[in-house]
C-alpha cells in the first residue's frame, strides 16, 4: 500500500500520531509508515510506547491458555468451581468469558481511579496496580453488579455480548492460579519477557518519566487536547487493557503467533461465536473471512488509544497500527493495508459478500399446494431423489448444473419464495 494512502487516511481521521507496520513470521519489515508526532515535538519511531487497550485481551487469553496447557485452569469448568461464593448461571465456564459468550451485558464500568478513590489511595502510590485490597475492592464490585443486574438475554454460550467484566474475572483467575504471581507477573513471566517485549508495560507510573512515550490526544467540541492522563477511563484490573507497548514488541508477539506460537493463535480462534454479519470472537481476537483467507485481528480505544492488530496465519503476516488518538479507526486502516498485501479486491469482497448473505437467506424449504417441492441447503437445490449444484447469477436468479434457471423473489421479510420451472413455490 503506498505511503500516500495512508497519510491521507490519517490525516482524513484526524490523527495526531501513528506508526503502521506490515511484517512476517520471521520479523521481517516488509513496510513501516510513520504519521504525524508524539507530540512535544518529538518522533514516533519502533520504540514509541503506545497504548494498545483491548489488543490487552488477546495477552489475558494466552496468559490463560497457558495455565490451562500446564493444568493450572481448566477452561471447561464452571465459574462456580472457581468462585463458590458468586451466584451466577451454574452453566457459565470459563471459556465462555473468553470469547464473551458469558450473557453479561455492558455494567458500569469499574476504573482504577474510582477504585483508588473508594480506597482512599493515591494515584502514584507504589500498591495501586496490584495491591490486594484494590483487586478484591474490584471483584467484588464487578460480582455484585453482575449478580444484581443479571439478565435473562442469554444462555451462557448462545450469544456474544462483549464484555470488559469478563476479562476482569479472567484477570483475577489468573492472579489466582500463577504459581504466586500477579497478573502481571505472570503475563510478564509467560509472553513479555520470553518474547522480548522490554518496551511493554502494564504499568502507569513510569510513562510520564519516558521521553519516548506518546502523549494522549483527544478529539472535542474545542479541538484536539492532549494529556498524560494515562489512566482516564482506565479498567481496574489490567488484563482488560492496561497494557503499553511499542510497534517493535508488537511485532515480536504477532510473529510468535504466527510463528513458534501458531497452536496457541489457533487455539484462540476455535472456539468462536458469531459477533457480526461477517466476524466471530474467539478467545481475545476476532476472525474474519475474506474471501479464500482468515483473518485474526482486534483492536483497541481508550483516551488517547486507537490501536489494531491483523494477523494472517495463512499468509505469514501481520500489521500492527498504533495511534495516539481517539476514535481514529485503526482496524479500518488494518485491514485495508492486509487486503491490498494479498490483493483482495474490495469490490470483490462485498460481491462475495452479498452473494453470502443471499445464499444463507435461501436456505429452507419451498412447496406449493399442487404437490411439487424443492429444499436448498448450502449450495445445492435437493428436488425428488436428486441434488443440483447451483451458482447465483444477475436479478434474482440462479443457474443449476443441469444448466435449469430458477427465480427467488424477497419482500422486507426476506425470501419468500421460488419459481422453478412456472411455478412459485412458497417458503414453508
Amino acid at each position: 500500500m503506498q505511503s500516500t494512502a495512508i497519510h491521507e487516511y490519517l490525516n482524513k481521521q484526524q490523527a495526531v500520531g501513528a506508526i503502521v507496520v506490515l511484517f512476517t513470521s520471521d520479523q521481517t519489515v516488509l513496510g513501516e509508515w510513520t504519521y504525524g508526532s508524539q507530540g512535544r515535538n518529538r518522533e514516533i519511531d519502533l520504540n514509541t510506547r503506545f497504548g494498545i487497550a483491548s489488543i490487552t485481551k488477546s495477552f489475558t487469553a494466552l496468559t490463560a491458555l497457558k495455565l490451562n496447557a500446564l493444568g493450572r485452569v481448566d477452561l471447561q469448568r464452571p465459574l462456580s468451581f472457581y468462585y463458590p461464593h458468586v451466584h451466577l448461571d451454574k452453566t457459565l465456564q470459563i471459556h465462555h468469558l473468553l470469547n464473551h459468550s458469558a450473557g453479561f451485558l455492558p455494567q458500569h464500568r469499574t476504573t482504577l481511579t474510582d477504585v483508588l478513590n473508594q480506597l482512599n489511595q493515591a494515584m502514584d502510590s507504589p500498591e495501586s496496580m496490584n495491591d490486594d485490597e484494590v483487586e478484591s475492592y474490584a471483584m467484588h464490585r464487578i460480582f455484585s453488579q453482575l449478580q444484581a443486574n443479571a439478565s435473562a438475554f442469554t444462555k451462557p454460550g448462545e450469544r456474544f455480548s462483549y464484555s470488559n467484566d469478563g476479562y476482569g474475572l479472567l484477570t483475577d483467575l489468573i492472579r489466582n492460579h500463577s504459581a504466586d504471581l500477579d497478573y502481571t507477573a505472570c503475563a510478564e513471566a509467560m509472553i513479555l519477557s520470553p518474547l522480548g517485549m522490554s518496551r511493554s508495560t502494564f504499568d502507569y507510573r513510569n510513562l510520564m518519566s519516558d521521553t519516548n512515550t506518546s502523549l494522549l490526544f483527544e478529539k472535542t467540541s474545542k479541538g484536539i487536547i492532549s494529556h498524560q492522563d494515562f489512566m482516564s477511563n482506565a479498567f481496574a484490573l489490567p488484563g482488560v487493557g492496561a497494557l503499553k507497548s511499542t510497534a517493535l514488541d508488537m511485532i515480536h508477539y504477532g510473529s510468535y503467533l504466527l510463528g513458534a506460537g501458531l497452536s496457541y493463535c489457533q487455539a484462540m480462534t476455535e472456539d468462536t461465536i458469531e459477533c457480526s454479519q461477517y466476524q466471530r470472537m474467539g478467545y481475545g481476537v476476532m476472525t474474519e473471512s475474506l474471501q479464500d483467507v482468515i483473518l485474526v485481528s482486534h483492536g483497541g480505544s481508550l483516551p488517547g488509544v486507537s490501536s489494531a492488530l491483523s494477523l494472517c496465519p495463512q499468509a505469514q503476516i501481520g500489521v500492527i497500527v498504533l495511534c495516539n488518538t481517539s476514535g481514529v479507526a485503526s482496524s479500518a486502516l488494518a485491514r485495508m493495508i492486509m487486503m491490498d498485501r494479498l490483493n483482495l479486491d474490495e469490490h470483490k469482497e462485498a460481491e462475495h459478500r452479498e452473494s453470502s448473505t443471499i445464499l444463507q437467506a435461501l436456505q429452507g424449504s419451498y412447496s406449493s399446494l399442487e404437490g411439487d417441492s424443492v429444499v436448498i441447503v448450502g449450495q445445492q437445490v435437493l428436488q425428488g431423489e436428486h441434488a443440483f449444484h447451483f451458482d447465483l447469477i444477475d436479478e434474482n436468479q440462479m443457474i443449476l448444473e443441469n444448466r435449469n434457471v430458477y427465480k427467488y423473489y424477497q419482500d422486507h421479510l426476506g425470501i419468500n419464495a421460488i419459481r422453478v420451472g412456472l411455478r412459485v413455490l412458497t417458503r414453508e
